[in-house]
């Protein structure tokens, strides 16, 4: 056995000890392209524990995980695969914003991280969508607007030239003390 067939035949043994402590109802398994596959039914829980709702799922690791984030889809024909709900043409759902990654997964975290948070975030925002028709958790519209959204709500502005002017501050490799805050008072960033 390889080094890279061991270290991936431990990494199923992880992903399936841990799927059976904190998610019983979910089974890791290799697929036909040879990549971890976690499928089965996923709990939606409550405050206290109590399951209220759950969804069919197939989330597939990439070989670098959790470098790259898991492919997720709800396989049991729930959710329309449209942009309105968060599903991309091809079925994969939108779990979380790729630059707001920071803030809902750590780029060193687990599988049960990203299941419990911004996987059972987003099929809890589905079925709360489902009852009461609006987004519980709030959410960011498709493309240039919600990176537009994104960036706007981050730096609490409203404005755009605002929000562009402090990710080019932000981008920098150095802040000089002379330059304009991107707030756009006049003041200098010193």
């Amino acid at each position: 056995m390889s080094l890279s067939t061991g270290v991936q035949q431990a990494t199923l043994e992880r992903t399936r000890a841990e799927l059976s402590t904190n998610y019983p109802t979910l089974h890791a398994f290799r697929n036909r392209t040879g990549l971890i596959e976690v499928a089965g039914s996923f709990p939606i829980l409550g405050a206290t524990g109590e399951v209220l709702d759950r969804f069919d799922v197939s989330v597939v690791l990439p070989e670098n995980f959790p470098k790259d984030l898991p492919e997720v889809r709800e396989v049991g024909g729930r959710i329309p695969w449209t942009e309105d709900r968060h599903v991309e043409v091809n079925g994969k759902a939108c779990i979380l914003f790729p630059d707001d990654r920071w803030r809902c997964f750590p780029k060193n975290g687990s599988l049960l991280e990203f299941m419990r948070l911004p996987v059972h975030n987003y099929f809890l925002s589905q079925s709360y969508w489902e009852h009461f028709e609006e987004w519980p958790l709030g959410e960011w519209s498709h493309g240039r607007e919600g990176i537009h959204e994104y960036y706007r709500w981050l730096v609490q502005t409203d404005d755009d030239l605002t929000a562009f002017r402090f990710l080019y501050v932000l981008a920098r490799p150095t802040l000089k003390p002379h330059w304009d805050c991107p707030c756009g008072s006049g003041r200098r960033i010193k």
